[in-house]
């Protein structure tokens, strides 16, 4: 990573906490995020700075929590505020200056936090739309990891202390380590997977690395309807 990558990543991270909004989830989602995109580049073959903006689109995908229902006729967020923070995000990350982030730049982060839920990326979607073919692709790209690192901080208590991600010609095993039961957290990454399946093409797969601290207790549930599934896996070392 260039040096002032690590600069602007420090800029988003002081001002996301300036929302006093859960900095540790966005964090965890953070490292979650670019770890995922360590593990696959075979799969995406993304870039350097595409794993920049990844990163720094997930330190600041749920500053939308913290907006002023009230900023640009938004008195409507009040009823429901959790609805739309992802678009309550998206319109933060377009209105700020952040020193180090072209407006291109800006664009993406700020589609990516967008899309970290809710509907996936559509070409009728103005902003979306506006990108030239190969910033659509990296937004859709992007946007399906970021899904999955938010999925696994479902309960937003940290749980996922690693993973390693597992290629296959048909799925892609994502083989975590925790440090208590992450059902909750493999919930959350089968819940947003769909988008990863669609772009990749593979099914996703969680399957637990069992420690002393998290030993083998059977089986978490999979998902009834859908085409992901769960395993465990043993340590061997």
């Amino acid at each position: 990573m260039k040096p002032f990558h690590d600069k602007t990543l420090k800029i988003l991270d002081e001002w996301m906490s300036t929302f006093n909004w859960e900095p540790g989830h966005m964090r965890q989602v953070a490292r979650l995020a670019v770890r995922i995109f360590d593990e696959l580049t075979d799969l995406h073959g993304l870039s350097d700075e595409d794993r920049f903006l990844l990163e720094g689109a997930a330190l600041v995908h749920d500053v939308g929590f913290g907006m002023d229902p009230f900023e640009k006729g938004l008195a409507k967020a009040l009823s429901n505020p959790a609805a739309s923070h992802h678009k309550h995000s998206r319109d933060l990350i377009l209105g700020h200056d952040f020193p180090g982030l072209d407006n291109r730049q800006k664009t993406i982060i700020a589609l990516l936090a967008r899309y970290h839920r809710k509907a996936p990326p559509k070409r009728k979607h103005k902003l979306f739309g506006k990108l030239g073919k190969s910033d659509r692709e990296r937004v859709k790209k992007l946007a399906a990891l970021l899904r999955i690192a938010d999925g696994l901080d479902r309960s937003h208590t940290r749980v996922v202390e690693d993973l390693h991600c597992r290629l296959e010609e048909k799925h892609v095993a994502f083989v975590l380590k925790a440090y208590r039961n992450p059902g909750s957290e493999m919930y959350g990454a089968r819940k947003k997977s769909a988008l990863f399946e669609d772009i990749f093409q593979r099914k996703l797969v969680l399957e637990i690395r069992d420690t002393p601290l998290f030993p083998h207790t059977g089986s978490v549930p999979a998902r009834q309807r859908g085409k992901s599934t769960v395993r465990r896996k043993k340590c061997t070392k």
